[in-house]
């Protein structure tokens, strides 16, 4: 049975891999009438590839905010909520973030895992 329009689509890729599967949506076209391809995830069965897309449409997510970093996420934390907080409250998570997260600020926001801050803030060193 085929997917609606612009659903998105599980197509398999050649050669010998762990996950063969590519679960796809079309999000617009280029200005020559190619379309323009998201990635959602690879799969390693066809079956769970379709049952991925039928999830990503119950709540559907920015593909692209995997790759947000922690220094990203605190500057639009400053654009956005810090001028509807009180002047003490942005003051002190403008002090935190410059004394407390220099070895965190480059790493993907989706990967830094509760432990190291836990860590980092009773004390051990942080190794990275």
């Amino acid at each position: 049975m085929r997917n609606p329009n612009g659903y998105g689509s599980v197509v398999k890729l050649k050669g010998n891999r762990r996950r063969p599967f590519r679960v796809r949506k079309t999000v617009g076209f280029n200005e020559k009438g190619h379309p323009i391809i998201q990635v959602i995830a690879y799969t390693e069965t066809r079956e769970e590839g379709l049952v991925l897309l039928a999830a990503y449409y119950k709540n559907p997510r920015d593909v692209d905010a995997a790759s947000i970093t922690f220094a990203d996420i605190f500057k639009l934390w400053t654009e956005r909520k810090a001028p509807r907080t009180t002047v003490s409250i942005v003051k002190m998570m403008k002090t935190a973030y410059k004394n407390k997260t220099e070895a965190l600020r480059a790493r993907c926001f989706t990967v830094v895992p509760f432990s190291l801050y836990w860590r980092r803030n009773k004390g051990v060193k942080f190794e990275e």
